[in-house]
């Protein structure tokens, strides 16, 4: 599994990636019932279990043999793909007489951890870098996702994504030049092409629908984009900001400038990843597509492991949870700088789409609207688009930024990060998080579509009352089988599943409408603005979250089909 794509690690996709399909069971059988199969028909339990595990010898031998021919060492075993994609980073600079420390200024040492023991530590060796490094660790976020609409509407609606958002992004990074870091409050020495890191105020014209910079969240809700705060932000979405007219105001802040024909560490593993999927295309060759795809996903991984106090993992070795360690490329000002680019080049992507398009959500790095192609190639022709398009280029030779994953005619969109399609042309844009519905089968007993999941999704949400929990099926965690000495086993779980609106914004112009075969009665639907201050949202999610189970059961069907003749919290 941790050798495995994500989104793919079940035997299932691993059998089709190297062509050798998974068994089915026999009709009448289930997975739970393995002991059964086993009694009454021996010789397809057989069968069937000893699939299983060739499809995984044969999928570690493919990976195995790739690194071989890699030039890796001969009994290098990868344990995981962010530690393979580590290995093969850090020696490709060695070929030409550099090493990744030495690029990114940084100079290792040691120090005791027992009386047999000794701990590799890297730290920055010029000095003021190494004191500015907890402005960059501040600085450091997730991506822009957000949901602006609520509920159905029946418009045509494309989901849009950058291609290669993080590692594009990585290319971005040269050399630093940390002798001439420079201390400023200027907002005009963070430029969107500089490694720029400050503890900003500002406050956004009234008219703006889509704000560029944000709080973090003290709940762990995320980025809350506000037109008036305070924040730790990068210089691309400052650059940006002050292009859409916002005052700025840096309290503190550093820019570190590259290097005179400084080494781009990553461009040449982003080029490398590139030309491999190119020579081995997804249909003839999948194995080795998805090998190579999965090398260029987990370096910015690696480059930020370790950053946030919060990232805790088990240690199998003593029973303890820790946190977890910093990678041997773990970088602050890398890793706050590449979230940047992908937070700005989304957000001036809404900010030059028309007024009169409707925006649904931002999922990190696509945008699903009403915008046609057309309008949406005017939208990347700003400035912070056409420097990514400048990042592609270098990588694919090909400026092109964005690639449409679906269109669908009309959508519900019910939270961040949960959406489906009504009428979709093809695959359904589809976003369930919260939801895992790989446990689930068809009547035929075959995993789930694409099609049937969102078909679930949309039937849940318009039946949904307000405590609505969630079965599902998920591997025991390594805690548990620490405790129990247990086996791998899957066990069911229940969580709660939140599907009514995450205020991260401001809903506004609520009203009712119907969300086609899915349901005989209207559903509340609104647009939203983004909040004034991250103090009004608090106060939104404060009332959400503080309603009574009571008061809650009684203003619910006021919320589904009264909406626009009364007055409830949204």
């Amino acid at each position: 599994m941790l050798l495995a794509p994500d989104g793919g690690k079940s035997l299932d996709n691993l059998g089709s990636i190297i062509g050798l399909e998974k068994l089915d069971l026999p009709q009448g059988y289930t997975k739970d019932e393995m002991q059964r199969l086993l009694e009454e028909r021996p010789t397809e339990f057989e069968a069937y279990a000893i699939r299983d595990t060739e499809i995984t010898a044969r999928y570690v031998e493919r990976i195995q043999q790739e690194c071989r021919d890699l030039g890796l060492t001969r009994n290098y075993r990868p344990i995981t793909v962010g530690g393979l994609a580590l290995r093969i980073l850090t020696t490709r600079p060695q070929e030409d007489g550099l090493s990744y420390d030495a690029i990114m200024g940084v100079e290792r040492s040691s120090r005791p951890a027992g009386p047999r023991r000794s701990n590799a530590t890297r730290s920055y060796a010029n000095g003021i870098a190494d004191r500015h490094e907890d402005l960059a660790v501040k600085c450091y976020h997730g991506g822009r996702n957000e949901c602006f609409l609520f509920g159905a509407y029946d418009e045509v609606f494309t989901d849009y994504d950058l291609e290669g958002a993080y590692s594009t992004a990585l290319a971005a990074v040269i050399e630093p030049d940390f002798d001439n870091l420079i201390e400023t409050t200027d907002p005009s020495d963070f430029t969107l092409d500089r490694m720029g890191y400050a503890h900003a105020r500002w406050k956004f014209p009234d008219t703006t629908q889509f704000p560029c910079l944000f709080v973090k969240d003290v709940d762990d809700h995320g980025l809350i984009y506000v037109l008036e705060g305070e924040g730790y932000v990068t210089s691309p979405e400052i650059d940006l900001a002050r292009r859409m007219g916002a005052d700025i105001e840096i309290v503190s802040g550093v820019v570190v400038p590259p290097k005179h024909e400084g080494v781009r560490p990553f461009l040449g593993i982003s080029q490398w990843v590139n030309e491999q999927r190119r020579k081995y295309d997804k249909t003839n060759r999948p194995f080795e597509n998805a090998f190579y795809k999965l090398i260029g996903n987990n370096i910015y991984g690696k480059v930020a492991q370790g950053l946030k106090d919060k990232s805790r993992v088990f240690d199998t070795r003593t029973g303890n949870t820790r946190q977890l360690e910093r990678s041997a490329i773990t970088d602050a000002y890398a890793a706050a700088y590449v979230t940047g680019p992908v937070r700005a080049t989304t957000s001036e992507i809404l900010s030059l789409l028309p007024d009169d398009v409707l925006v649904g959500n931002t999922i990190t790095d696509g945008v699903c609207t009403t915008a046609n192609d057309e309008q949406v190639a005017k939208a990347i022709q700003g400035p912070q688009c056409q420097f990514f398009a400048g990042l592609r280029e270098m990588i694919t030779g090909s400026k092109n930024i964005i690639e449409k994953k679906g269109t669908s005619n009309g959508m519900v969109f019910m939270r961040t990060r949960m959406h489906a399609s009504i009428e979709p042309e093809g695959k359904p844009i589809l976003a369930k998080v919260n939801m895992p519905m790989g446990h689930l089968s068809s009547e035929a007993g075959e995993a789930l579509s694409d099609e049937e999941k969102n078909k679930i999704l949309i039937e849940t949400f318009v039946g949904r009352e307000w405590d609505k929990v969630w079965k599902t099926r998920s591997l025991n965690t390594a805690r548990k089988l620490w405790d129990t000495e247990g086996d791998l086993l899957s066990e069911e779980k229940v969580q709660y599943v939140g599907m009514d609106y995450d205020m991260k914004r401001r809903p506004e112009d609520p009203e009712e409408d119907d969300i086609g075969e899915y349901t005989d009665r209207p559903h509340l639907r609104f647009k939203t603005r983004p909040h004034r201050t991250y103090p009004e949202y608090q106060k939104a999610r404060k009332v959400l979250a503080e309603i009574s189970p009571g008061l809650a059961a009684i203003i619910q069907p006021h919320c589904h089909s009264r909406a626009s003749t009364h007055r409830c919290p949204v």
